[in-house]
């Protein structure tokens, strides 16, 4: 008897079934639907104007992946406003796409085979269905002219009569007519024939954030300034009271901690009346529940108009605002998120409950990566030699600065810093070098060592294992008495060589006066010849 419950119970929830349990008709259960996954969910917003009044469209896409051996007659789709109360988003009014064909909220989309005949198709259909059949819940299509013998599409059209539309299987996106400062819900049913996916993570819910932004979305999608779309939102009685065009302004390498830290700036919002303040947080993209511990904000504060800004009529801004943004990591990304404070009866009017709230603004950016070592920084001392690789070789802000030969200090050129000064080896074991009296001169760097320089009145290269340093009067004197011996000893050797001179010429002289004397002797005759 147990045994034949247990296959009783089996057999309930088999594919396809006819059997009641406990007296209630159970849920359709197909294998192949509940593996469908519906990924990438996303949405976007347009606004135009008509007429000097904002429109807002939103546009919803989807995409699918349908397991082999299955193919889909189409999806069940609500979206659905979402009211805030007691801390909880509640379902409220349910929204019809634009340009929906289908006039009955019962009825789907069927694909029939080849060989069955298709119901009447609304004109207003004819383009958009294709090949597929408007059905309603008694379609023979569904069950080949039986009844339902379990709970499925129909049933979640009649229990929630107008929340759900149709969809054909190629149906990829939705196009909606929305409301500013208004966040919807998404739920997305896959089906074939009678069969709805009743696995949770085929039966997709999700939540469409609001366009809080009606002057961002005017310009995105117009040609209108800054100023025009104030105006025009201002026109149309549009609350703008978030933060306006966030900008990361400044980046700033904290070197000694291998961080950067960046300063943003935004406007306040157009509407002004009870704004107290703002809150700043930033965190890692797409990490928008995980706020970085290691990072955070400073207080905002107010700082002047950067003169450029051009504002409309209706926009009362005096001042923008900024903070600096602590221990980021560059080559990493993340998300500033800027909140509106407002006055707690003003935050109640506005809704401003939080994080996706329309008085909160963010900006998604990235931090390009920083060499310390590249001029632009500043960090070492004109005369020093910055180092920016790890022993690995990567890159790193902790940079090291070594000063360059000739040079002494940290390198650093901050105020904080010696930076790099010229070595004086005069102060050091180098001025040995020097003979007194000399005077040490010591080299220019990069230059390195001493010159020895002898004082006034001394002459010398002023070292020790040179010439050393000689007293020019000495010098004088060494040099003056030689020199007048050299040159009295001259005029003697010329005055010997003068009066010998003179008397080879006197002798020679006299020789000649003998000489003649005694050739007239020898011509006169004696008197004895003249006898």
């Amino acid at each position: 008897m147990f045994l034949k419950l247990i296959i009783f119970v089996i057999l309930s929830f088999s594919e396809p079934s006819t059997s009641f349990f406990f007296g209630r008709l159970r849920i359709c259960n197909h294998q192949l639907l509940n593996r469908v996954e519906i990924v990438n969910i996303s949405h976007s917003y347009d606004s135009y104007v008509v007429n000097n009044s904002i429109k807002l469209t939103m546009n919803v896409s989807w995409e699918a992946v349908v397991p082999e051996g299955l193919e889909l007659d189409g999806f069940l789709v609500s979206v659905h406003k979402l009211v805030y109360s007691n801390l909880y988003f509640e379902d409220s009014d349910v929204l019809k796409p634009i340009n929906y064909c289908l006039n009955r909220t019962d009825q789907f989309w069927v694909k029939p085979a080849a060989n069955e005949s298709c119901p009447e198709v609304p004109t207003s259909c004819m383009t958009s269905s294709g090949s597929y059949c408007p059905c309603t819940s008694g379609s023979s299509l569904l069950y080949n002219g039986g009844n339902a013998t379990c709970r499925g599409i129909s049933h979640i059209l009649e229990r929630d009569p107008g929340k759900y539309v149709s969809v054909t299987a190629e149906t990829r996106s939705l196009q909606y007519e929305a409301t500013f400062h208004q966040n919807y819900g998404f739920t997305i049913i896959p089906y074939y024939r009678h069969y709805a996916s009743r696995d949770r993570s085929v039966d997709v819910s999700h939540m469409l954030t609001a366009a809080n932004d009606c002057i961002g979305t005017l310009r995105n999608s117009s040609d209108f300034t800054e100023s025009e779309a104030t105006q025009t939102c201002c026109d149309s009685n549009i609350e703008n009271i978030l933060p306006r065009n966030l900008t990361v302004r400044t980046l700033l390498p904290d070197f000694s901690r291998d961080y950067v830290n960046v300063t943003v700036t935004w406007l306040p919002p157009v509407s002004q009346s009870g704004l107290v303040g703002f809150h700043v947080f930033v965190f890692e993209q797409w990490s928008r529940l995980n706020v970085i511990k290691r990072a955070y904000a400073t207080r905002a504060k107010p700082v002047p108009l950067d003169g450029a800004t051009e504002l409309a009529a209706c926009d009362v801004t005096t001042t923008a605002y900024e903070t600096t943004l602590y221990n980021l990591v560059p080559g990493q990304s993340y998300t500033v998120k800027v909140i509106s404070n407002y006055s707690v009866e003003e935050n109640d009017r506005y809704g401003c409950w939080g994080w996706t709230g329309p008085c909160s603004n963010e900006l998604v950016f990235t931090l390009s990566d920083v060499n310390p070592c590249d001029n632009h920084w500043d960090l070492c001392h004109p005369n020093a030699t910055c180092h920016a690789t790890d022993p690995t070789g990567v890159v790193t802000l902790n940079a090291t600065c070594s000063c360059n030969s000739g040079f002494e200090g940290e390198g650093r050129s901050t105020n904080d810093s010696n930076g790099c000064l010229d070595i004086d080896h005069c102060k050091t074991t180098s001025s040995d070098k020097c003979e007194t009296p000399s005077l040490c001169v010591d080299e220019p760097a990069p230059l390195v060592g001493v010159k020895c320089s002898c004082p006034l009145g001394h002459f010398g290269d002023g070292l020790k294992d040179g010439s050393g340093c000689m007293n020019a009067q000495h010098l004088s004197l060494k040099i003056a008495l030689p020199l007048a011996a050299l040159v009295l000893i001259l005029i003697i050797v010329m005055f010997v060589i003068t009066k010998r001179r003179s008397l080879c010429k006197r002798e020679s002289k006299f020789s000649h006066l003998e000489s003649s004397q005694n050739s007239i002797k020898s011509e006169t005759p004696s008197a004895e010849e003249k006898k």
